[in-house]
């Protein structure tokens, strides 16, 4: 994979304008663009309000020009958590799209899992498209071990800041295992919680890691956060990068920066490997 291809930007727009522009801008760049809440409610607000400016005709327009302009670099972020059969449908939708990636969340259980990767698959096959990779949600990055207490998952036993790292870290990595036992391709993860799932889920589980901030850039609303040369040296596969690429006053300069920085954290790892083996033998 090249480093480019690990790069996945978050589409937080609320326009197709804008949508299609920074698409555009970096389609050639990054290996694939995370359509959130914000962009999928648009466009359903626009097909409820008649079609918006320009009314339905334009689009219909828009929608012709995104489905050329993503061309199977989609990653549908719906964060589904339903009853089994209504995420079936939903995911059955999903395959049709021939989009490269989906999500839920892990903690819609085991039915849930099973129906949304059945209508995943159901949906590709009908359509003659890959399968997108399934991927599970495990903590999002915005919640820390004080969210955790509150949504009554821990009970505020674990006194210290090490303990509750650890509390924290052993939810994720269960929620992880479980979404593989099911048959998910991989889990969106901190990157700080990568080593430990590879250990448990095996080199092949894709690791999709958000909260991606340069250290030219700001933390903004994520409170768990790494560079993306400290992501891939802790195994993450996939980087979702958002603001420090969309907001950039260059976004395609900013878009090859972050790729190099991955190029060399790769380099690094295979010259440590390298004389690792050399030491070995």
């Amino acid at each position: 994979m090249e480093p480019k291809e690990r790069i996945i930007i978050a589409l937080d727009v609320d326009s197709t304008e804008d949508a299609l522009q920074l698409v555009g801008q970096l389609h050639e760049h990054v290996g694939a663009f995370k359509i959130g809440f914000e962009f999928i409610l648009m466009l359903a607000r626009r097909v409820l309000t008649g079609g918006g400016k320009g009314g339905l005709p334009t689009f219909v327009e828009d929608s012709h020009r995104l489905m050329h302009a993503f061309n199977g670099k989609a990653f549908v972020d719906a964060k589904l958590h339903d009853i089994p059969n209504t995420v079936e449908k939903a995911m059955y939708q999903v395959g049709l799209m021939g989009v490269k990636m989906v999500n839920l969340h892990i903690q819609g259980a085991d039915q849930m899992m099973a129906k949304a990767l059945k209508g995943l698959q159901r949906g590709a096959n009908e359509a003659e498209y890959t399968q997108p990779l399934l991927l599970g949600v495990t903590m999002l990055t915005s919640l820390d071990y004080t969210d955790l207490v509150k949504l009554g998952i821990y009970n505020q036993s674990h006194r210290t800041a090490e303990a509750q790292e650890r509390a924290k870290l052993q939810f994720v990595v269960n929620l992880a295992k479980t979404a593989q036992q099911q048959g998910l391709d991989g889990v969106i993860c901190s990157a700080k919680e990568t080593c430990e799932i590879r250990q448990v889920c095996g080199p092949d589980f894709r690791l999709v890691t958000p909260g991606i901030r340069p250290r030219w850039a700001e933390q903004n609303d994520q409170k768990r956060i790494t560079t993306p040369s400290d992501a891939i040296r802790n195994g993450s596969d996939y980087l979702v990068i958002g603001r420090p690429i969309t907001q950039a006053a260059n976004p395609v300069d900013a878009a090859k920066r972050i790729a190099d920085e991955i190029a060399e954290a790769e380099q690094d790892m295979q010259t440590q490997r390298s004389g690792a083996y050399a030491a070995s033998v």
